[in-house]
């Protein structure tokens, strides 16, 4: 599967109009400017996205799959996400640039929060000599 991008245009009449393009596994994808595809409003539904959305935006529709943060109860997920005109959403990927879900990367948070263990200072013990003898 390509990377989407959004391309602006200016048609027969000669209005200016924007879509999607996609280059694809079946040559090159064109979605018609009245395929309803508005990254603002899916990172909206996606707060867990923490990257600056503006910034986000902007590489998504040039057709970059963008590296960013997934935060779910105080923890971080290292993930990628790239624009997906044919589905109207976001495709997320891992760390290791592997498909998952939203669902998913909630669960590994929770997963990554269990498994963090508080820090535990171990303190040498004390050594005390009075008069050059051990007190306990």
């Amino acid at each position: 599967e390509g990377r989407a991008l959004k391309q602006h245009y200016t048609d027969a009449m000669g209005h200016e109009s924007t879509r999607w393009v996609e280059l694809g596994k079946n040559g090159v994808q064109h979605y018609a400017a009245s395929h309803a595809f508005e990254i603002d409003a899916v990172l909206a539904a996606m707060p867990n996205i923490t990257r600056n959305k503006e910034e986000l935006t902007r590489y998504l529709e040039n057709g970059q799959r963008v590296s960013t943060h997934w935060k779910q109860n105080g923890q971080f997920l290292n993930i990628y996400v790239q624009a997906d005109p044919a589905n109207r959403t976001l495709k997320l990927f891992d760390a290791r640039m592997k498909p998952v879900t939203a669902e998913q990367l909630n669960q590994r948070a929770q997963q990554q929060a269990q498994n963090k263990q508080p820090e535990i200072i171990l303190k040498a013990p004390r050594r005390v000599q009075k008069n050059g003898h051990k007190v306990n």
